[in-house]
């Protein structure tokens, strides 16, 4: 993780520390972020490259994981409200 590495701390200490101050995981806060510009009707290849996802088919594969749903479908109206909004 560049951010870890940047500021000195292994990438699990960095994780905890965000953890903590968030309640959520980097990668669930990406995630999350991703379904709030899916459900604007961003297409999820854009959204998993704006992420930083490299390959779309990890970025489904972990978004299933995270949303309980395909990335392709939409994010239902249901996962849509247990999304955090983040501020602008």
């Amino acid at each position: 993780m560049i951010v870890a590495s940047q500021i000195g701390m292994s990438r699990a200490v960095f994780n905890r520390k965000f953890k903590q101050a968030t309640d959520m995981s980097p990668k669930s806060m990406r995630l999350n972020h991703a379904a709030m510009k899916i459900t604007q009707g961003t297409n999820f290849n854009v959204a998993a490259m704006e992420m930083g996802y490299v390959s779309s088919s990890q970025f489904s594969r972990e978004f299933k994981g995270c949303m309980a749903c395909h990335p392709s479908n939409g994010v239902s109206k249901k996962k849509h409200n247990k999304v955090n909004t983040l501020p602008p």
